[in-house]
């Protein structure tokens, strides 16, 4: 009887774990029909979502960063310029700080020493004149002329040239024209530009572009500082 009472309960546990075994693929939903190839898709497809609004962000943070900065170096040059020349009005400044970003950007010339030279040429005075030089940079009209023609179609005369723009941009051209030539050697493009060696010419750009430097810094750092002092 012990014997039979033994093989009955034997054979219920079996029928009862294969009940559960069965019930557990029946009634789980990982193995629900189709679940088990979408679920993994889904979350690849979110995951790759994730990541492009990821890029997104960084490339949009980066974008106003680098218009951050560049209203900063703005209102740096403009404020230099004003410091330089008390005369000078805070919307031509602000006008020259403009074609001065603009030129570098177009030449691939540090803003600063664009900055520089035209403090160190003419004190940002758009009328200055020498004896063969004109304008903010201080550019020679009869030696440079026929390359201004060929690179600036719209600069046909000299009035044309004395127009604050027009000789940034073309002042900026020169430089650059003489840093290509001299291989990226800044004080050899300088001398250049001078029309011969000079030390004091070159320390005067370099001491000028460094107070450019250490304002655009302090700019920044107060603009870290506010930042974190609204958090």
């Amino acid at each position: 009887m012990s014997s039979l009472t033994s093989k009955i309960n034997v054979k219920n546990i079996s029928l009862i774990i294969s009940l559960l075994f069965v019930g557990f693929f029946l009634s789980s939903p990982v193995w629900a029909e189709g679940q088990c190839l979408t679920l993994p898709s889904e979350m690849y497809a979110q995951q790759e979502r994730d990541k492009e609004l990821s890029k997104e962000k960084e490339i949009e943070e980066k974008r106003q960063q680098k218009e951050m900065e560049t209203q900063v170096r703005k209102e740096a040059i403009a404020e230099f310029f004003r410091e330089k020349n008390k005369n000078l009005e805070v919307d031509r400044a602000e006008n020259y700080a403009h074609y001065v970003l603009e030129a570098g950007s177009q030449f691939g010339v540090d803003p600063f020493i664009i900055a520089a030279i035209i403090i160190k040429e003419s004190k940002a005075r758009h009328s200055a004149r020498s004896r063969v030089a004109y304008g903010l940079m201080q550019i020679n009209w009869r030696v440079h002329k026929q390359n201004i023609a060929k690179a600036f179609s719209h600069i046909k005369t000299l009035s044309d040239m004395m127009k604050p723009k027009n000789n940034i941009m073309v002042g900026t051209y020169i430089f650059s024209c003489y840093l290509n030539s001299s291989e990226g050697d800044i004080i050899r493009a300088l001398s250049r530009y001078y029309g011969g060696k000079s030390e004091r010419y070159v320390r005067g750009i370099f001491s000028y572009r460094q107070e450019l430097d250490n304002r655009f810094a302090q700019k920044i750092n107060l603009l870290i500082e506010g930042a974190y002092g609204d958090m």
